[in-house]
């Protein structure tokens, strides 16, 4: 029994960013404060002034790598968030992959919640991407950042991003 504890711990306590943290963003300052308390680095980057990546590392071309990149956007005080979602899981005693597809990560228990707790509004398009868009500003969800929140998924990543009425 005390193996399990000690296998479940890890897949536990691996969502850096939770829907609770998303709701509770209400201006740039809370984006920031939330992005070190989730361990995120502040990065440079073409996408948005204001970036951060998870453990962020280089590729051999100098572009940042991450499982998890968040962007906010001041000029119309909204924010996105990228989790990568697939991946391997290795043995760590051998290093051999045991299985690969979805691994654990926070765009997947959001999304979850988001259609839990929100109300589906439409379909929104934004060059490549459709997002279905959420209200999350009722009983169940109170959204501080607004009330529109949009969902993706584009290659081996999901995206929540904030939207404006």
């Amino acid at each position: 029994m005390k193996w399990l504890v000690f296998l479940l711990f890890p897949i536990l306590s691996f969502s850096q960013v939770t829907f609770n943290d998303l709701m509770s963003i209400d201006s740039k300052d809370t984006f920031i404060k939330l992005m070190i308390d989730s361990q995120y680095s502040g990065i440079k980057s073409d996408v948005s002034d204001i970036t951060f990546a998870l453990n962020p590392d280089t590729d051999e071309n100098g572009e940042p790598v991450s499982s998890s990149f968040s962007y906010f956007y001041t000029f119309n005080n909204t924010f996105e968030f990228e989790f990568v979602r697939n991946g391997t899981y290795t043995n760590t005693y051998t290093g051999a992959v045991v299985r690969e597809g979805i691994v654990s990560n926070s765009y997947d228990p959001i999304l979850r919640k988001v259609k839990r707790k929100c109300e589906y509004v439409k379909i929104r398009t934004i060059g490549t991407r459709n997002y279905a868009i959420y209200d999350c500003n009722n009983k169940k969800a109170k959204a501080k950042f607004g009330d529109l929140i949009g969902l993706t998924l584009s290659g081996q990543s999901g995206i929540v991003k904030t939207f404006n009425r």
